[in-house]
């Protein structure tokens, strides 16, 4: 799909490697949160915290769809 992977040698004896797949749609739509929480600041329909918590909302979400 729309995933990129990038790999990462461990830093040790066994020199492991682990691959991370980060899903760049959900990461899309982690920026669109935060877009419309500012443009809700904007327009005075949220305040500082509200945004806060749809920035951490946005986070939880991105991070849910990395697996490793």
């Amino acid at each position: 799909m729309h995933y990129i992977q990038l790999s990462v040698d461990g830093l040790n004896d066994l020199h492991f490697r682990h691959v991370i797949k980060i899903d760049w749609i959900r990461l899309c739509g982690i920026r669109e949160l935060l877009l419309l929480g500012l443009l809700g600041i904007l327009i005075g329909r949220y305040s500082w915290w509200e945004l806060l918590l749809l920035g951490l909302l946005g986070i939880l979400i991105g991070t849910i769809s990395w697996t490793s």
